[in-house]
């Protein structure tokens, strides 16, 4: 469900201020670590959970002591994405006063100054990858280090009482004017037409190429179709995978789209979002079993994501609109970048938490380094990728309100119009057809995992 769908009921209950940012930020950026916690919990080793019953532990113990520190790492990423979700809806809040750099953010998109803009939303992301940086060392941080002859947590409950003290003693040193010590904009702007200049006709081409080859005939091609076939099309994997009742959900959902007069919206924003995922896929998957497989690339990896997820989502639209215009073709472009993070975190992630024994056996029997990726890494890190996937179809929808300031004409325009009018009734409904849309293609992933997981896993006494 987009966050601008119940903001407008949050609006009605609480009205303007910090207060209805707050659970709004909360009710966006809880998902992801319910998703995190069910697969840790899920994934726990039988073995395990055998041994810690022979030992005579209660339900409370089996899962304090036992099941969530063995699943600790996947734990840690969905701290990761509440952190990374809670800092990217700063500019959300700020809308409806909760104030803050989301304020600079906005104002500096009203009065177009870019680069202003830009510089405050990468302050924004500055701030949640100290604090990512900060949680993964405290998690980690099992053994105990010393510092010029003290442990490291008493080195630290120094210095923070010391730097408490000397704010107290000297509350004006470090105080900053209200102006900028380093003044980047007008370097900044000059550089972003220089860009646009010596590149602007090569971009425009593979603009028009992908608009007349790829955009246009798959949307003209869901406009033309009727809503009964698509229904049904969409129904039927999940009818030839044995799974009745879901194609039979899945058809009815989709007719209370139709019912509720939402339908040639709703497959403009289907369109958007299924070209959006495609493109991230192909270049996400493979950027991020690079980063499984290296550590460089890991590293390089997690810097991009980490940016790529904190960066507010109405800074995408600077450069996008700078360099194409408004149209579908900047709102897919926008989307694309905003789901590529989690494929790229989930898919590293799931490789590097595959157990090494598990690795060091594939390599012993002259495994090669693809053998060893297809049948080996793979198969033990799907449940993360098929969570990956998830999670960039929940962030491709919830992104498209924000595509319809720069010109898409969906579900999430109806949305918008809701928000501004303070409408919670009509924003409630389509965002209700997001949802639908959104569940939709990710039970159809989820089908296709388990295809996949048969494909990956060989077949018992075959070649």
């Amino acid at each position: 469900m987009p966050v601008f769908s119940y903001l407008a009921v949050i609006i009605l209950v609480f009205g303007f201020g910090q207060v209805a940012g707050l659970i709004a930020t909360v009710i966006f950026s809880m998902p992801p670590m319910a998703r995190a916690t069910e697969l840790a919990l899920k994934g726990v080793p039988t073995e395990l959970q055998e041994l810690s019953e022979i030992a005579g532990c209660t339900p409370r113990q089996k899962l304090w002591l036992v099941d969530l520190p063995a699943r600790a790492p996947v734990l840690l990423l969905g701290i990761n994405q509440v952190i990374m979700l809670s800092l990217a809806m700063v500019i959300v809040t700020s809308v409806i006063g909760a104030g803050g750099l989301g304020a600079d953010v906005i104002s500096s998109l009203r009065s177009m100054r870019l680069t202003e803009a830009l510089l405050a939303g990468l302050a924004i992301t500055f701030i949640a990858i100290v604090l990512d940086r900060a949680t993964r060392a405290w998690a980690a941080g099992g053994e105990t280090h010393r510092i010029l002859g003290f442990a490291s947590w008493k080195s630290g409950l120094v210095v923070l009482a010391a730097a408490i003290v000397f704010g107290i003693l000297f509350p004006e040193v470090g105080l900053l004017e209200d102006r900028p010590i380093i003044s980047l904009g007008r370097q900044l702007d000059q550089a972003l037409n220089a860009f646009n200049v010596a590149a602007g006709p090569t971009l425009t081409g593979f603009q028009n190429i992908l608009i007349t080859w790829v955009l246009r005939p798959v949307r003209e091609g869901l406009a033309a179709m009727p809503w009964g076939t698509v229904a049904l099309a969409l129904a039927a994997p999940a009818l030839l995978a044995g799974r009745f009742r879901l194609a039979v959900t899945i058809a009815a959902l989709l007719a209370l789209i139709a019912a509720f007069g939402l339908w040639d919206k709703a497959m403009i924003s289907l369109y958007l979002v299924v070209l959006s995922i495609a493109g991230a896929f192909l270049i996400g998957f493979p950027f991020g079993v690079l980063a499984g497989l290296y550590n460089g690339v890991n590293r390089f990896a997690t810097m991009v994501v980490d940016l790529i997820q904190t960066l507010p989502t109405f800074v995408y639209l600077i450069p996008v609109v700078a360099l194409f215009g408004v149209g579908d073709f900047a709102a897919l472009l926008a989307i694309l970048v905003f789901v590529i993070a989690p494929i790229v975190r989930y898919t590293a992630a799931g490789l590097r938490q595959v157990p090494e024994p598990l690795s060091e056996a594939a390599t012993m029997v002259g495994c090669t380094t693809m053998q060893r990726l297809r049948y080996v890494l793979m198969p033990a890190a799907l449940p993360q990728l098929i969570l990956g996937l998830n999670q960039a179809v929940m962030l491709g929808f919830s992104m498209l309100v924000i595509t319809a300031l720069v010109g898409s004409r969906g579900l999430e325009e109806t949305t918008l119009v809701a928000v501004s009018k303070v409408r919670p009734g009509d924003g409630l409904i389509a965002g209700f057809g997001i949802a639908v849309l959104a569940i939709v293609l990710d039970r159809l992933l989820g089908l296709a995992a388990q295809a996949a997981e048969r494909r990956f896993t060989p077949a018992r006494g075959g070649h």
